[in-house]
């Protein structure tokens, strides 16, 4: 049986929960799961994480696995950012990161309710 990448997120956070509402309505293969990035690095909510197999991906890489594996057009956006320096994405992901409450709204619990909060496997 084949795994479904792991997307963990912000659980608490208004931004971070509307992006995996908006991952679950694109993902027309339904291969993602999701789980509360606190339960894997408490210390660094700040980053979504991807695990795909023995692959990890944060932050700017992150984003762009998912648009990857979404396909059809989000694939190209995928490449495109993926064109961009590294250094660059994660630059402009950490300024998004660190503002999220400010342009977002504060903290509040809105992870899709029948998923888990922690890492679920099948």
């Amino acid at each position: 049986m084949e795994a479904h990448p792991i997307v963990y997120v912000d659980d608490e956070c208004v931004l971070c929960s509307r992006t995996a509402q908006w991952i679950r309505r694109h993902d027309r293969r339904q291969q993602f799961r999701f789980g509360s990035v606190h339960a894997l690095a408490p210390m660094n909510p700040q980053s979504v994480v991807v695990q795909d197999g023995a692959h990890t991906y944060t932050c700017s890489r992150a984003v762009v696995q998912i648009l990857w594996r979404l396909g059809r057009w989000w694939k190209l956006l995928a490449v495109l950012l993926y064109a961009v320096p590294a250094v660059i994405r994660d630059r402009a992901y950490d300024i998004v990161a660190r503002h999220r409450h400010q342009w977002f709204g504060p903290p509040q619990c809105s992870l899709p309710a029948d998923e888990p909060q922690t890492h679920r496997h099948e």
